[in-house]
């Protein structure tokens, strides 16, 4: 390109790699051309940008490098990773999948002439958001529930919540979830909010089941005597937990923790009566049961005693027997005496009638006397009839003498 000047200075815009040269002339007469001198122009330097931060990339996240030089009509080449693989753009975006920790910078050309390397920007390349629960993923109705968004490497970003998938709230890196419910149940994922969509990280499942009640039984369950073996069993329903630790409680007050769900008591005393109840705990874990219904524990005095009395009021009963017995003996054989004399005054009686027929004449009345010996001949036929029937006789013969008046 040729430019003619009365001026022996030039005054140009440098803006890519040239060669100049010049000659002057006076008259009609010129010189030659002097030695070329070439100019060599420098772009400004670069600056790189990363969208999203470097310090908030996750693993397999799509990042976006943008290498910024003043002016127009540069090419662009781009250094990622330890390896330095270079790539060329006609775009001064890069877009790059983030796997691993790794340093980038770019430069610019325009033509011949290229700019210096950037400045490296380093990315930092953590997991995605992961939800962490305490006291644990597994628990009961009215438990309460701490969820935490671990989001590595990452501060002052504003996290979004999601249950099954559908955002619940937005805000901080923890969500307490207080006397839970069943409905709670779900899968939680965390995020975090940015300009552009948002990212949501792992997932975990919070199962949240109905509180067991345990139930308190006791053995003999029927009347405890003193000295007796009792045992009481500690019964909780089917759940997910695999190991249990058991507390016993008297009258409100602790008196045994174990891991066996029987609890025995030796030899029962009036001290061991009272109000008993018990509850379950996750032996590896948080969750627990509701307490059981007390079942209350009293005595029946002692076996011994109980037979003791039983034989008493036994003999007792047998001696009262006897003496009615007795006494019934003893009332018959005085009634016999009284049928006895009885019997005799009545024979007076006719004695005196027989008397008064000799002394005042005969009357219309005849008397009949009993004569209660056997009659000879009788004795001999009674034995008789023994020998032959080989039983006895109740049979008695007597003479009966009639007098008429």
């Amino acid at each position: 390109m040729m430019h003619d000047s009365k001026e022996k200075e030039l005054k140009i815009t440098a803006e890519i790699r040239q060669k100049c040269r010049c000659y002057g002339c006076s008259g009609s007469v010129c010189s030659h051309w002097s030695d070329k001198v070439t100019l060599v122009s420098e772009i400004p330097e670069p600056v790189l940008t990363v969208q999203p931060e470097p310090s908030q990339i996750f693993r397999g996240e799509t990042v976006t490098l943008t290498c910024d030089i003043q002016g127009e009509g540069s090419t662009y080449r781009w250094q990622c990773g330890d390896d330095r693989g270079e790539h060329d753009s006609k775009e001064k975006e890069c877009k790059i999948t983030a796997e691993i920790r790794q340093k980038c910078r770019c430069f610019g050309c325009r033509g011949s002439v290229c700019s210096h390397w950037s400045d490296e920007v380093t990315l930092t390349v953590s997991d995605k958001p992961r939800v962490t629960v305490k006291p644990q993923s597994s628990v009961f109705t009215g438990d309460t529930v701490t969820l935490s968004c671990d989001v590595r490497h990452s501060t002052g970003l504003r996290i979004i919540w999601y249950k099954d998938f559908q955002i619940i709230q937005s805000g901080d890196e923890t969500v307490t979830l207080r006397d839970v419910r069943v409905s709670d149940g779900g899968q939680y994922s965390c995020g975090v909010l940015r300009e552009k969509p948002k990212k949501q990280g792992q997932r975990v499942t919070l199962t949240v089941r109905e509180r067991p009640k345990a139930v308190l039984r006791v053995q003999p369950d029927g009347r405890v005597f003193r000295g007796q073996t009792v045992t009481l069993t500690c019964d909780i329903q089917e759940t997910d937990v695999t190991s249990w630790t058991y507390s016993w409680k008297k009258d409100d007050s602790q008196i045994h923790v174990s891991r066996s769900q029987e609890y025995r008591i030796s030899s029962v005393s009036e001290s061991h009566t009272g109000h008993y109840s018990c509850s379950g705990r996750e032996t590896r874990g948080s969750r627990h049961t509701h307490t059981s219904d007390e079942v209350t524990l009293t005595l029946s005095g002692s076996p011994a005693l109980i037979i003791g009395v039983t034989t008493g009021l036994s003999v007792l009963f047998l001696l009262m027997f006897l003496l009615v017995l007795l006494w019934r003996c003893k009332h018959n054989k005085g009634s016999s005496h009284l049928l006895k004399k009885t019997y005799t005054d009545k024979l007076h009686d006719i004695d005196r009638w027989k008397h008064a027929d000799t002394v005042n004449g005969p009357s219309d009345v005849t008397y009949a006397e009993i004569d209660l010996k056997p009659v000879k001949g009788m004795k001999k036929k009674k034995k008789e009839n023994k020998g032959k029937t080989g039983e006895s006789s109740d049979t008695v013969y007597s003479k009966l003498t009639i007098a008429t008046g």
